[in-house]
């Protein structure tokens, strides 16, 4: 199996890491407009941008190679975060993981960061951590990122029973 796929448009080449990704954009592209402009004996083509293809790494294939590697804490905090949109505080999280301090959920989050890695998506579109105040103390609350919650929207079933 090879380890690059890819899809031919006129005299660009776009390289994909699955066959998913590879179809994904190829139906992305038939409905996109692509214009060739004959300014010399070879002509380029405009491709839509990133952000036409929301942006994001996370395609189905990538969220299901991500939860293959996905077990016990970070599946507990995967779904949190997912059933919370809003996000959680680190009390909260730390709660809900009967961790007394915060390093072990340093960890946790870093080995999530590192699996999404491995499954060829961008690390920093996992999980957002912010500083909010609630009652005079300020506190880290981590939330999804728009494009991760999207992308285990269309994989809720598979994200329930990965951390089942």
């Amino acid at each position: 199996m090879p380890d690059t796929y890819r899809i031919l448009l006129g005299n660009v080449i776009i390289e994909c890491h699955s066959v998913d990704d590879a179809v994904q954009i190829a139906s992305k592209l038939r409905s996109a407009k692509v214009e060739t402009h004959p300014q010399s004996s070879s002509s380029f083509h405009t491709v839509p941008s990133p952000s036409e293809f929301n942006g994001s790494r996370w395609s189905d294939s990538r969220v299901s190679e991500l939860l293959k590697h996905v077990e016990g804490p970070q599946g507990k905090i995967l779904l949190t975060l997912y059933e919370n949109a809003e996000g959680r505080t680190q009390a909260q999280l730390l709660q809900l993981l009967g961790w007394s301090d915060g390093r072990g959920l340093g960890g946790c989050l870093s080995g999530l960061t590192k699996n999404a890695t491995k499954a060829g998506a961008d690390s920093n579109d996992v999980y957002v951590r912010s500083t909010v105040n609630i009652g005079g103390e300020k506190q880290y609350e981590y939330r999804l990122t728009d494009s991760f919650r999207q992308a285990l929207e269309r994989n809720s079933d598979k994200l329930r029973k990965a951390v089942s």
